[in-house]
């Protein structure tokens, strides 16, 4: 493992997604019970979950192109640069009170992190031996949870102080973006592993291409439609969340921390279960976790949707949710990486992001669609949790039967 770029590239992605969830919680809040909600509908959360999704299921594709044909170490330089000036401009927009110029920046910060997830998964591999994949990607999810735990409680904070006009603390987005820029230039050179290849402006033709590559390769395919599975769970989970934060407080406008709060329960959990995953895993890839993570993630959220509890259970809850997922998501995500060919290892995990996306968009539009019809986030939860026990129960027999495996 080259140790120095492994921790600089930790530091790149987890600064990145801390500014990412800094800034849609702060829109959510906002738009859910604060500022913004005269001017929006009580589906809000998905709306925001909906575009958020869009450029990853538009882009990735695409983004797997740069990744497999420049180097990765520059790609990543670039859109950290990027990052800078779109958070720039989410700073004018939040400092005007401008609803729409926020949410105008906040779709272009997820241009940013479309294009810059084949790159950054793709990084992975090249920068440690294989025997630490697993360790690896469980450093990798730890961060990251971390920075959406931090952006989400920092988010939170800020809408607290948020009355519609001037930026209050939000420059520090601002300078975790620079310090971005910093730790990106720190990653050592990497190889260009398909130099020549051609760059095709049709947007759905190398994310077809990447899905094509997928299903050549059952395993590979199984393996993505199971990873994605959780996404879908995780948009209809974070929808619901400050939606029902609001029913814990009189003027849940004067307590976005706490309900943040919430949001970073889940967070927490997948940290600390991705660092046990890795660990556990040690120098191979343990797809037993896969099937007892999966039925934990189930059980959990049907026992947090049907029990009554107070805001105190609600948080302990969201928590017992997340430490189930690392076990099912941080196998996977090894094994996706491990199996792609190195040649189209970004154009595989553009389509795998693409994909995970789609999940996340049906997520968010699933919550939308009913909440719009009247249906309580606890029955709505409810649904989602028996959706994951149909879920655990076939990536079970998949595994069992050698449909999911780490054999090429």
């Amino acid at each position: 493992m080259s140790r120095g770029s492994f921790h600089a590239f930790l530091v790149a992605q987890f600064l990145g997604a801390a500014n990412d969830n800094l800034l849609k919680t702060f829109l959510t809040l906002q738009a859910t019970s604060g500022v913004w909600r005269a001017t929006t509908g009580e589906g809000v959360s998905g709306d925001i979950t909906l575009l958020f999704t869009l450029p990853f299921l538009l882009l990735s594709g695409f983004a797997g192109q740069f990744a497999d044909r420049y180097p990765k170490h520059r790609v990543i330089r670039s859109l950290k640069l990027a990052e800078v000036v779109v958070v720039a401009g989410a700073l004018v927009a939040i400092g005007v009170g401008s609803f729409s110029g926020a949410m105008v920046a906040f779709v272009a910060l997820a241009v940013q992190s479309a294009l810059f997830g084949p790159a950054k998964y793709g990084a992975i591999p090249e920068l440690v031996a294989p025997g630490d994949l697993s360790r690896a990607n469980g450093a990798v999810n730890l961060t990251t949870n971390a920075a959406v735990i931090i952006g989400i409680i920092a988010g939170g904070a800020i809408s607290d102080g948020y009355d519609g006009q001037g930026v209050g603390a939000t420059p520090w987005l601002l300078a975790v973006s620079v310090a971005g820029v910093v730790a990106a230039w720190r990653i050592r050179p990497l190889p260009a592993h398909s130099p020549t290849l051609p760059l095709r402006a049709a947007v759905w033709t190398p994310l077809i291409e990447g899905l094509r590559v997928m299903r050549r390769d059952r395993p590979l395919w199984r393996t993505a439609l199971a990873w994605a599975s959780f996404y879908f769970v995780a948009a209809v989970v974070l929808s619901a969340v400050p939606v029902l934060g609001r029913a814990f407080f009189p003027s849940a406008s004067e307590h976005h921390t706490e309900i943040a709060m919430l949001m970073a329960g889940a967070l927490v959990g997948i940290g600390v279960s991705s660092l046990l995953a890795g660990i556990w895993s040690q120098h191979r890839i343990r797809l037993g976790l896969v099937k007892w993570g999966a039925l934990a993630i189930a059980s959990a959220l049907l026992a947090f949707a049907l029990w009554p509890h107070s805001y105190g259970g609600a948080l302990a809850g969201l928590s017992a949710l997340g430490l189930a997922s690392g076990f099912y998501i941080v196998p996977l995500q090894a094994l996706l990486q491990a199996r792609a060919d190195h040649d189209a290892r970004g154009r595989v995990l553009g389509a795998v992001n693409a994909l995970s996306f789609a999940f996340i968009a049906a997520g968010g539009g699933a919550y939308k669609i009913a909440a719009e019809q009247g249906v309580t986030p606890q029955a709505t939860l409810i649904g989602t949790g028996v959706v994951m026990f149909v879920v655990a129960v076939v990536v079970a027999r998949w595994i069992r039967v050698g449909g999911i495996t780490t054999a090429a």
